[in-house]
């Protein structure tokens, strides 16, 4: 898990995985890159890399969300009283 859970004194977030949490890393690194040099002419490749890091990342914490709430709803199948109650 990444460290900054544990910094705010939140519990993880239930959809938070390994894999989201080094494109969330690789995301901010090329968001990071792209502004220390906006305003230059080399900033248009760093523009086209941050945005695809960004949609990456969105993507796969929508993925990561949908797989949740499936888990979510086939426990309740099995143990209507469960957890998810």
């Amino acid at each position: 898990m990444s460290k900054h859970t544990q910094r705010n004194h939140h519990p993880p977030v239930y959809r938070w995985n390994d894999t989201i949490d080094k494109l969330r890393k690789a995301y901010q690194q090329a968001r990071r890159s792209y502004q220390r040099l906006r305003g230059t002419s080399e900033h248009i490749p760093l523009q086209s890399l941050f945005k695809d890091k960004m949609k990456l990342l969105k993507q796969s914490i929508r993925k990561s969300k949908r797989e949740c709430f499936l888990k979510l709803c086939d426990d309740v199948e099995g143990n209507v009283w469960g957890l998810a109650y």
